[in-house]
């Protein structure tokens, strides 16, 4: 996205691929997300599958299924990588959400690192329970308040 960005305006001839995407409508997102599940409880908790969706700025990004089985132990905390590939033209032609975007981008390059973005995840898990599946009746909401600093400490963003 930063390539994107010029005097915080869209200059899509900097990248003429996103320009294509943008006629034909299919700009592709891929990626790996890195999640961290804690188990808080006594006993191992176990999880078949899950459906997520996420979410910038109340604007859905991405939504799959992992079918990836994970199992957490009692007390501890794994990452497991989820896989994302989207096309995410939808969500660029929403002018309010892709000017929010922008501005973040622009002042994150002045060295303004307090702007924020809202990134919400939602997972709807299908549980193990000896041999039984169990799903869960709704989605699991995770709000949060990304800010420039954090993406620029993980090197997200340059």
């Amino acid at each position: 996205m930063t390539k994107l960005v010029a005097d915080g305006k869209v200059d899509i001839s900097r990248m003429p691929g996103v320009a294509l995407g943008f006629f034909n409508r299919d700009i592709p997102l891929s990626g790996v997300l890195n999640v961290r599940i804690t188990n808080p409880t006594t006993n191992l908790a176990g999880i078949r599958q899950f459906a997520y969706k996420i979410a910038v700025e109340g604007n859905e990004l991405v939504e799959g299924t992992s079918d990836y089985p994970i199992e957490v132990p009692p007390g501890e905390t794994i990452v497991v990588p989820l896989k994302l590939q989207t096309n995410i033209y939808e969500f660029l032609s929403d002018r309010q959400t892709l000017n929010k975007l922008l501005t973040f981008l622009q002042r994150t390059r002045e060295g303004i690192t307090d702007e924020q973005v809202n990134l919400t995840f939602s997972i709807k898990p299908t549980l193990a329970l000896g041999n039984k599946a169990i799903n869960y009746p709704g989605y699991i909401r995770v709000d949060k308040k990304i800010d420039a600093a954090q993406l620029l400490k993980s090197g997200l963003l340059r």
